[in-house]
């Protein structure tokens, strides 16, 4: 059997190697440059709704701000309040 490890080390462990899962690491990811991937890591934003963000920033040029998120089709008040912390518009 393997030596006993105590609940600090497991908690060290965990929170080196998932550090940028926890609630509050996660820096700002700015609309206007992210690719497919990047957008997918926001709350509430799977590989469908990321290919709309990426199609409307083609066809409308960049974001002026975050607020104009809410012109992408699958994103209303509500999902865009949940992403809004996690975003900025450069």
């Amino acid at each position: 059997m393997g030596s006993a490890v105590t609940v600090e080390e497991l908690e060290t462990r965990w929170t080196g190697e998932y550090k940028l899962f926890l609630p509050g690491t996660i820096g700002a990811i700015n609309i206007n440059t992210a690719n497919q991937e990047t957008l997918e890591s926001l709350p509430g934003v799977g590989k469908k709704l990321a290919k709309e963000i990426i199609t409307y920033r083609e066809k409308n040029g960049l974001f002026h701000g975050t607020e104009e998120m809410i012109n992408v089709p699958g994103i209303g008040i509500k999902k865009l309040n949940a992403m809004k912390e996690y975003i900025i518009a450069e």
